[in-house]
């Protein structure tokens, strides 16, 4: 009796001893919580939030499939189809530089180059096709963007405003293939020739690739003084003549203080 009852009380003095301690939470790592402390009050940074290398304004996509060790290959394609509901008879939209045809698809840009990166050191050459190569830099009312995206959709709205006077920040329209240096009597830009603008725009991206975008976009531009082409359109019967700006005996350009477009495009970076 007396064995059994010592067995016992040995094998509850095992099973005891190799049972499990109960758990409890590790100590704080005390000299860690400083450096954690400070991570966390340290703002972040302009849109650190999501990745935005999608938006037609920026350099490039996150997915670059033309990347070769050091080298990375460039491919550039700007495919538009702009509509213009004011319908101007020769075609030509004035008042930006970017946006060139109403009722044509044109190619705006057709680009073809590569980048060097090697040790913090960035060599690239890109070539210019298409219509960019024979305009001037967009200077219409456009500064301010605002844009949103879910996945691989996207939307922007956004607008802006311009007062002017004097016209030297405003694009020449093409009058009679009037230029900035040829200027139109049609269209003055004298020292405190008023001018006020406003626009909007509304656009929807699909991105199927970081490379590939499809915009629909919807722009309305108002300004103080006609500016803008009408259904007559800026260009005199059977093409310009004469000096370029000059008048054109019975004839004279259809500007309006309204545009309303509708634009549908394709954009390739890679």
């Amino acid at each position: 009796m007396k064995s059994r009852l010592l067995s016992g009380l040995c094998a509850a003095a095992l099973a005891f001893a190799s049972a499990p301690a109960a758990w409890s939470p590790p100590a704080p790592d005390r000299a860690a919580a400083p450096a954690a402390a400070t991570a966390a009050a340290k703002p972040a940074g302009p849109f650190a939030f999501a990745d935005f290398p999608w938006m037609p304004g920026n350099m490039g996509a996150s997915g670059r499939p033309l990347t070769v060790g050091p080298f990375t290959g460039e491919l550039r394609v700007d495919d538009a189809y702009h509509f213009d509901f004011s319908r101007p008879a020769d075609g030509t939209i004035s008042g930006s530089s970017e946006v060139f045809r109403h009722g044509e698809f044109k190619l705006t840009q057709l680009g073809i180059g590569a980048a060097l990166l090697y040790k913090n050191v960035t060599a690239r050459l890109m070539t210019q096709f298409g219509m960019y190569s024979q305009t001037t830099p967009r200077n219409d009312a456009s500064p301010g963007r605002g844009q949103s995206r879910h996945d691989r959709f996207a939307l922007t709205v956004g607008g802006g405003a311009i007062n002017n006077p004097g016209r030297y920040l405003v694009l020449m329209p093409p009058i009679n293939g009037a230029t900035a240096l040829s200027g139109s009597p049609c269209f003055t830009m004298n020292p405190g020739d008023p001018f006020k603008a406003w626009d909007m725009q509304v656009a929807a991206d699909y991105n199927p690739r970081p490379f590939v975008t499809f915009r629909l976009e919807y722009n309305h531009r108002h300004a103080s003084v006609p500016c803008f082409a009408g259904p007559g359109g800026v260009t005199p019967p059977g093409g310009n003549q004469g000096a370029p700006g000059s008048l054109v005996p019975d004839w004279r350009p259809d500007l309006v203080h309204d545009e309303d477009r509708l634009t549908f495009a394709m954009l390739v970076r890679t």
